[in-house]
Parts: structure tokens; C-alpha cells; sequence
């Protein structure tokens, strides 16, 4: 056997702290995430279906599990009926980087996709925001001197009528 076939053959000593970093550093990241993820989707949800914010997180992060699994078991048959696998049992003989390189690719095909959908989303305004907006559009007609009784009006009208409708909604009793 030459040096190089001997040192192909040679296990290495690794013990299971060696991935100990990974999972502290994605630990940290699903735990921060998890809070943003959740906001989102109570605070984007129709009124109706505010309580199924949870459940969509929760389901959402199931299925990235199921795909990730699916992704791994068929990269691993793929490549396998190829020839030379890329996820062996021993690891000194697998291409891991392989692996780790069409994550890599995948995951930069993932944000231009999220770059786009994030462009396209319309976000839904709270109604703090809205009545911001009426009150400020009030403001600057009444200082462009754009005095139509009759619009005018109406426009004060709905601002009050939008302003108590919010102020019902968030009263005390909502449970936030």
C-alpha cells in the first residue's frame, strides 16, 4: 500500500462535540426566527383566521423538515446509482463537500426566489398606520386650501368612523 492509500484508509478521530457549534449557532437562529415567523403570520392573517397563525408556523416548519429529509435521501440514491455516493456510512470515503455545495446553490436560488416575493408582497397596513395616513391627507388638503364642503366631510367622517371602529377593536378585551 502507498502513503496515499494508507492515509485514505485512516478513521478519523472525531467525537460528536465536533458538531456541537452547528447546532448552538442554528439553535439560536430557529429560536430568534421562530418569533418573527410567528408575528408574521398572526399579524398578516385575515381577521378570521388570526388564531391559525400558530398552526401555519408550526406546519410550515414541518414541511421544511420533510423536504430536507427527501432532499438528503434523494441525493444519497442519486448519486449512489451513479457510482460513487456522496453520503456514504463512512464519511472518509463520501463527498460531503458535494453535498454541501448543491445546498449551497440551492440556498442561493432560495433568496433570489425570496428577493422576488418579497418584491411582490403587499403588505398589510395595521390600522394605526391607516388612520395616519387619513389624518395626514385631511392635513394637507385642508392646507392646500381645498375646501369642498361635501368631500370634506365625508372624508372627516370616515376618519372618525375608522378611528372608533380601531379603538372597539383594540380595546381591552382583545387578547393580543
Amino acid at each position: 500500500m502507498t502513503e496515499n492509500e494508507s492515509s485514505a484508509q485512516k478513521v478519523l478521530r472525531l467525537t460528536i462535540f465536533t458538531l456541537l457549534p452547528q447546532f448552538i449557532l442554528t439553535g439560536f437562529a430557529e429560536a430568534f426566527i421562530q418569533v418573527a415567523v410567528m408575528e408574521f403570520f398572526y399579524d398578516q392573517a385575515p381577521e378570521n383566521m388570526k388564531s391559525l397563525g400558530s398552526s401555519y408556523t408550526m406546519t410550515s416548519l414541518g414541511i421544511g423538515n420533510l423536504l430536507s429529509s427527501l432532499i438528503l435521501s434523494k441525493v444519497s440514491e442519486i448519486t449512489k446509482r451513479q457510482g460513487k455516493g456522496w453520503i456514504l456510512n463512512n464519511l472518509n470515503a463520501s463527498h460531503l463537500d458535494y453535498v454541501y455545495a448543491l445546498l449551497a446553490v440551492m440556498n442561493a436560488v432560495n433568496f433570489f426566489l425570496f428577493l422576488l416575493i418579497s418584491k411582490l408582497y403587499v403588505y398589510k397596513a395595521e390600522a394605526s398606520d391607516s388612520i395616519k395616513l387619513l389624518t395626514d391627507e385631511l392635513k394637507k388638503k385642508k392646507s392646500k386650501g381645498l375646501q369642498q364642503p361635501g368631500r370634506n366631510m365625508k372624508l372627516r367622517f370616515l376618519v372618525v368612523i375608522y378611528t372608533d371602529s380601531a379603538r372597539f377593536l383594540n380595546g381591552p378585551w382583545t387578547v393580543t
